[in-house]
């Protein structure tokens, strides 16, 4: 009240104040509650599993030192069976087109079947043509022992011995035919000579065993390598 009248004495409006008084600021000198602050930190925010896997990119999907060696487990299924298909097709079609195209075409696809099977089989990213070349090489070795143990076998009877035989001479008396020094048909027809003989035919026949090893592996390996340069995926640009 204002000079103890509750009311003014004109407008009739209350005389009556309150006084509040504020509480006091915290100090900042004053102490901290116990314990560290890590412990009155708040919480982490929990973390909330993705709904559905990540699935990383192609380029991600394998580690990088796959891309420079050769996972040899999965390849030598696709080895033996390309091995196999291009021995078979190598003897099918020398004995039945006698065409030396068509067979360096079979131990060329003998090298790209097995690269093609290689890269399915272990999901490749990649495979670099110096990979495939030797991937194809080895396809190749398998075809060339495949074709080298049914030659010898079938070597073994009279009746292939005297068509090999026959086939010799045919070849010679063509070369001696086209020879145009006397020192030339000699030298052919020493070595068709030899052949009437087993020991010399097995050894002529060794012989050619040897260049036909060297190149069903070269051209096999050369068919790998065009396989992984012409089909190989490539990983994504990062």
């Amino acid at each position: 009240m204002v000079n103890g009248t509750p009311f003014c004495s004109q407008c009739g409006a209350p005389q009556i104040r309150v006084s509040i008084q504020a509480e006091p600021l915290p100090s900042a000198t004053e102490p901290l509650p116990p314990g560290t602050p890590e412990d009155i930190q708040p919480p982490a925010e929990p973390v909330v599993p993705p709904a559905f896997p990540v699935i990383p990119p192609p380029h991600m999907a394998f580690p990088a030192a796959n891309l420079d060696r050769i996972n040899w487990r999965d390849a030598m299924i696709g080895i033996l069976i390309a091995g196999i298909v291009g021995g078979f097709a190598t003897l099918v079609f020398s004995a039945v087109i006698p065409f030396l195209p068509f067979t360096a075409l079979c131990m060329i696809a003998c090298g790209g079947i097995a690269v093609s099977l290689y890269g399915h089989r272990a999901h490749a990213i990649h495979v670099k043509p110096s990979q495939g070349f030797r991937v194809g090489a080895l396809a190749g070795l398998v075809g060339f022992l495949l074709t080298s143990i049914i030659a010898l076998v079938d070597l073994t009877s009279a009746y292939a011995r005297s068509q090999i035989r026959l086939q010799i001479q045919e070849q010679a008396n063509k070369a001696m035919a086209s020879a145009t020094d006397a020192a030339s048909r000699d030298a052919i027809q020493s070595i068709v000579s030899r052949t009437y003989t087993n020991s010399g035919l097995f050894s002529l026949f060794l012989i050619f065993l040897a260049i036909f090893g060297v190149l069903f592996i070269f051209l096999s390996g050369f068919g790998g390598l065009l396989g992984a340069w012409l089909f190989g995926r490539k990983p994504h640009e990062q």
